[in-house]
């Protein structure tokens, strides 16, 4: 999928928008996040009908030859993880400027990190790999 812009999403009449990351990090796969009923299907309907979804989904986009077979994929399934329960953070309309706040160590002992704090990707889990290295990096600084 390297013709293709590093994010997009595809309005997929009905079925909810799906957004894409592609490449992100300059690493060799391909981010998804859906919600709502879609992500509530996908999570029922099991791995191997999410990635036959999404698939024909980004080929009707692309084209079928743009999109190979995957050769690994991970379906995660965050609304049954009773810890989860398939939240991740969001900002108040006007307030995504506030997340840096969120990160900002407390008498440079105690340090914050987590996709809640990435500036640039929020609600993920790149966002909270990232935001990991960052608050380590300034721990030992």
């Amino acid at each position: 999928m390297h013709d293709l812009p590093s994010e997009f999403t595809v309005d997929t009449s009905g079925d909810g928008p799906i957004h894409f990351r592609n490449r992100p990090f300059d690493r060799n796969y391909v981010e998804i996040a859906v919600g709502g009923r879609t992500a509530a299907w996908m999570e029922k309907s099991g791995q191997k009908a999410t990635v036959a979804f999404i698939l024909e989904k980004l080929r009707r986009v692309a084209g079928r030859q743009a999109v190979l077979d995957p050769v690994q994929q991970i379906v995660s399934a965050w609304d049954g993880d009773n810890c989860i329960r398939g939240a991740y953070s969001c900002a108040r309309p006007g307030a995504a400027d506030q997340r840096p706040l969120l990160a900002c160590p407390i008498d440079n002992r105690l340090f914050f990190a987590g996709e809640a704090t990435s500036r640039n990707y929020y609600a993920s889990v790149h966002g909270a790999c990232s935001s990991g290295r960052e608050a380590a990096r300034a721990a030992t600084d």
